[in-house]
């Protein structure tokens, strides 16, 4: 997951489902993901096979 504002050179959280010590639900709010994921950079990154995006408004 994306950090908030992406200003690093690490700017994702790697979450683990193996490695995880809390709920997914938990680990995936920014505060949880602070507290049990390693930050990666663009090379640490593993394939991704879904990428979920919000949004405000759709047309």
């Amino acid at each position: 997951m994306a950090v908030p504002r992406m200003a690093s050179l690490q700017p994702f959280y790697l979450l683990d489902p193996a490695t995880l010590t809390m709920p997914p639900e938990q680990a995936a709010d920014k505060t949880g993901a602070y507290e049990v994921a390693c930050r990666v950079g663009v090379e640490g990154m593993r394939p991704i096979d879904v990428a979920i995006c919000g949004s405000v408004a759709v047309n």
